[in-house]
């Protein structure tokens, strides 16, 4: 999420959008941005002891520090359980590793669908 917009999109919303955001949000969500960019060099640097070969390229805070989600990149198929309990018992909260490659593919050939 690069920002929260308090008006209509210009743009089709695949899903129902509940509310607006408000201005709370828009808070929660900047004060995360910091803290993030340290959790990324953080998470790279425990996957390189662990000696898993994958480049973490972003990670995201939900608004209620409940949910991390992890984008890494890997050209290879990785076993990243002991780095999903890592950073559980570091950050005790929902761990989400994604494949930033399959983000892309699904991103190139699934964008036109409704």
């Amino acid at each position: 999420v690069k920002h929260v917009l308090s008006e209509k999109p210009h743009f089709n919303v695949p899903c129902r959008i509940i509310r607006h955001g408000t201005a709370h949000d828009e808070e929660s969500i900047n004060s995360a941005r910091p803290r993030e960019d340290v959790v990324t060099s953080q998470i790279q640097k425990m996957s390189d002891n662990l000696g898993l070969g994958i480049r973490i390229v972003d990670t995201e805070f939900y608004s209620d520090n409940n949910k991390l989600t992890v984008f890494f990149a890997s050209k290879t198929q990785v076993d990243f359980r002991k780095l999903q309990r890592g950073l559980f018992r570091e950050y005790r909260c929902r761990i989400w590793l994604i494949n930033f490659a399959e983000v892309q593919y699904r991103n190139k050939h699934f964008r036109n669908r409704k």
